[in-house]
């Protein structure tokens, strides 16, 4: 087991410390690149500068906008940040059409304001595609970014993108899918209960071996044969249970502070209590949002939530009562599970990475990436300093740089 550690400079911002990368692993994966881009010259109306914008804006003008307190007619007022608080905005979206409304959230992620595609002057990516398919009488969904690999033999991997509780494939649509290896095809699945995927009836269905097993047959179903499965919190553990289910099938495994082994008893309590409440109060009158934003926020914490995320994520695009009642009987059985599914990772014999924060108020460092790098015998723990839990938004870049790694010894190999 390697273990690095990464820790930030001091006094750096929110957004200086998205883009941190730990000294040893400089090789983060280049953002996308949309081919046949276009230049266009097309006079914007609301800009155009005609006489009578101009005398708005001469010095006169602004003085006299000033004491009357108006904006120059036909202008935009500069938009806010958005942060997570009651009433934001919903954005305009476009996307492809999918079985549920959570399919918006497969538009491009350029097309929209906000996140770090616009922030940082990337191009626009390549726009999603939504796939299904019924595995055991259970509707699958995912989104699909093609990868630039022509080949067959391309075209049968892919990098699987697995979310945790309570959100659905678009936390990985804001930003991260679009940074991965544009060669690779990528997949962000919705879990079985969650956006536009079904949920088998039984207790069974919140076990994570059973959503390994119908996530992975919904993948075979679109071609894929060998992937590098990425999971995030509880989708930690169906990553997991995916490598150790299908290990010939699996290039590698990359947990971004997920749950991948039992822990103590008293936080066991104490996540089980703070998820379960979160989820039952969406489900009181008026409660929905409100609860999400205040659950959203402590994911982040210390972090803040970036800006557009909120929007993205909004809990009014898709009914909750089936997400929320998934939720509650994921969180009631994962500890459990994980105990069953530790004592197996010594015969997981793939490459798998491991990344976690030091300050996660979710899921411990020790009881979760220390306890299971100790069990995995070629796992690579690489440990953040003073990050919250969804590091896989807030510290993308040491994220990307880690699943680079097993996407370059799959290619290698």
């Amino acid at each position: 087991m390697r273990r690095e550690s990464e820790s930030p400079p001091t006094r750096k911002t929110a957004s200086a410390r998205q883009n941190e990368v730990a000294p040893e692993t400089m090789r983060a994966a280049p953002p996308p690149k949309r081919r046949g881009a276009a230049t266009t010259n097309r006079t914007d109306p609301r800009t155009a500068q005609t006489p009578a914008r101009k005398a708005e804006r001469s010095p006169a003008g602004r003085s006299q906008r000033q004491e009357a307190g108006t904006r120059p007619q036909g202008s935009i007022a500069t938009p806010r940040a958005e942060t997570a608080q009651p009433g934001a905005p919903r954005a305009a979206r476009k996307g492809v059409a999918a079985p549920a409304p959570t399919a918006a959230s497969a538009s491009p992620r350029g097309a929209r304001k906000g996140g770090a595609a616009a922030r940082d002057g990337a191009e626009r990516p390549r726009a999603l595609r939504s796939l299904s398919a019924e595995v055991e009488k259970t509707l699958i969904h995912a989104v699909e970014r093609p990868g630039r690999g022509r080949s067959a033999a391309q075209r049968r991997r892919a990098v699987v993108l697995i979310h945790g509780a309570g959100v659905d494939h678009r936390d990985w649509t804001f930003d991260f899918i679009h940074r991965i290896d544009p060669a690779w095809r990528v997949l962000a699945f919705d879990r079985p209960g969650f956006g536009a995927s079904g949920r088998p009836s039984g207790a069974a269905s919140a076990l994570p071996g059973s959503q390994a097993r119908l996530l992975h047959a919904a993948a075979a179903s679109f071609g894929v044969s060998e992937a590098i499965v990425v999971g995030h919190s509880w989708g930690g553990a169906v990553a997991m249970g995916w490598g150790l289910a299908e290990p010939e099938a699996t290039l590698g495994v990359a947990s971004f502070a997920g749950a991948v082994a039992p822990w103590s008893l008293a936080n066991a309590i104490k996540n089980g209590r703070r998820m379960q409440s979160a989820a039952r109060a969406a489900l009181g009158p008026g409660g929905l949002r409100e609860a999400a934003l205040e659950a959203l926020c402590e994911s982040f914490w210390p972090d803040p939530v970036p800006e557009g995320y909120a929007t993205h994520m909004s809990t009014e695009l898709s009914p909750m009562a089936g997400p929320t009642a998934a939720t509650i009987a994921d969180v009631s059985t994962i500890n459990g599970a994980l105990a069953l599914m530790a004592p197996n990772y010594p015969r997981l014999e793939r490459p798998v990475e491991l990344v976690y924060s030091d300050s996660d108020q979710i899921l411990s460092l020790s009881e979760q990436g220390e306890a299971a790098a100790a069990l995995l015998p070629q796992a690579r723990l690489t440990v953040l300093e003073g990050a919250g839990h969804m590091i896989h938004q807030t510290r993308q870049k040491t994220c990307l740089v880690a699943l680079q790694r097993l996407i370059d010894a799959a290619t290698s190999g």
